[in-house]
């Protein structure tokens, strides 16, 4: 539908579109999953992914040109454009439901966070592009947009408390956010070149979108107030179709810069792009789940000894380091969050949790060392692992492990 939209406003857009596994699916696709379409087996069919390319599996609806998929907020249904109608699907391929019925064409659907509301883009009522909102079960359809001229592409801010769009009311194609009601509309954008299809950073403070100039797409970033503007892909080729990761440390598109069109994966600044998807066909419109899946991070138990072994008596505490890398930064932890195997940090004075900053293996990035309370009988003899659990400030989970030894009899 994206295409669609474009096609009938811009000639001279390039045509080919975008392949992967065959098998069903389960009930609930992994956390953190990619959705997409791939003409692969012929027509344009739903697939998701592991967020490392892994597991490539096809979504069966019964249609043959399914378009801008999106996640539903659990992980168990994608939202979808076929022809000119709205569908959801179990993940599965059982469950699919035609949303809304109208002669008019809809499409490019969004969920909202809290998965009341479903946003889409429609000719209905004006005959031109419109924003509108409806249940998820696709009643109360409500235009929000309202005005001649196109409007369409909406993408709800984490919150839900907004929507951004793409609009030609002010000349080209610039991106504006409203409120959810559609009222309140400030425009981001001002720059010459097509903006479109816009997508929110988890923490609502960003905007990516793709941009055409001179017949190119790249993949820009911006502030909320247009500052900060920058070009993340700057590749000859077409680099279009952002999609954030849920953590906000990569951004998921297309790109046709090795051939035909696949899935790529980049960190937000535009470095380390890896090419998730190589197939006969076109794979596009990523959709990155928003249910977070936990990172990975390393942790050192009793930072500086090898082995790791402690006496599970109950006394005292058990010190654990949570280590920084290039793609998380153990400073932004809360270690009120953190717990190894049901063992809380310990807290002090008036509930502050036991925890400082220092650079644990000297690699110049800042760790974070927590101080957990030695429980006892919380390891048995025998145990050889422990795992520790937690979220950032911001919400976003990890997990790691480290080699454990128990001693028994003895105090620390």
């Amino acid at each position: 539908m994206k295409n669609w939209i474009l096609v009938a406003l811009i000639t001279t857009i390039a045509g080919g579109f975008f392949l992967v596994a065959d098998n069903a699916a389960a009930n609930t696709a992994p956390n953190g999953s990619i959705a997409f379409s791939s003409n692969r087996d012929g027509g344009f069919e739903l697939f998701w992914m592991q967020p490392d390319g892994s597991s490539q599996t096809k979504v069966p609806t019964g249609f043959g040109f399914n378009r801008d998929p999106s996640w539903s907020p659990d992980g168990t249904q994608i939202v979808f454009a076929t022809g000119q109608d709205i569908y959801v699907v179990n993940v599965d391929g059982t469950g699919v439901t035609k949303l809304i019925n109208d002669v008019a064409t809809d499409g490019e659907p969004v969920w909202s966070p809290d998965g009341n509301q479903i946003a889409f883009s429609s000719l209905r009522q004006t005959g031109q592009w419109e924003v509108w909102v409806m249940d998820a079960d696709g009643n109360n359809p409500t235009n929000l947009t309202n005005r001649v001229g196109f409007d369409a592409q909406p993408a709800w801010s984490p919150d839900g408390t907004k929507i951004a769009f793409s609009s030609f009311r002010d000349g080209d194609a610039d991106i504006y956010i409203m409120d959810r009601d559609g009222s309140n509309v400030t425009r981001v954008t001002t720059r010459v070149g097509l903006d479109r299809n816009p997508v929110w950073s988890p923490n609502g403070d960003q905007i990516a979108f793709e941009s055409i100039l001179n017949g190119n797409y790249e993949i820009f970033v911006t502030n909320l107030d247009g500052s900060g503007l920058a070009n993340l892909t700057n590749h000859a080729s077409h680099d279009r179709d952002p999609s954030w990761s849920p953590d906000g440390t990569r951004i998921a598109f297309t790109s046709n810069r090795d051939g035909d069109f696949d899935v790529y994966m980049m960190d937000t600044d535009g470095a380390q792009v890896t090419r998730l998807t190589d197939s006969p066909g076109d794979d596009i419109e990523p959709s990155w789940s928003s249910v977070r899946q936990p990172t990975p991070v390393s942790i050192d138990i009793l930072p500086g000894s090898d082995p790791n072994c402690v006496n599970n008596n109950g006394h005292g505490v058990i010190p654990v380091a949570i280590l920084s890398d290039l793609h998380f930064d153990a400073t932004q932890v809360d270690p009120s969050t953190v717990v190894m195997d049901g063992q809380a940090v310990q807290v002090v004075g008036r509930g502050n949790p036991l925890a400082h900053i220092e650079d644990v293996n000297r690699d110049s990035l800042d760790d974070m060392v927590v101080q957990i309370e030695d429980v006892d009988g919380t390891y048995e003899e025998g145990d050889t692992v422990a795992t520790v659990s937690g979220a950032t400030y911001d919400g976003f989970p990890f997990i790691g492990q480290d080699s454990l030894c128990i001693v028994s009899g003895q105090r620390r």
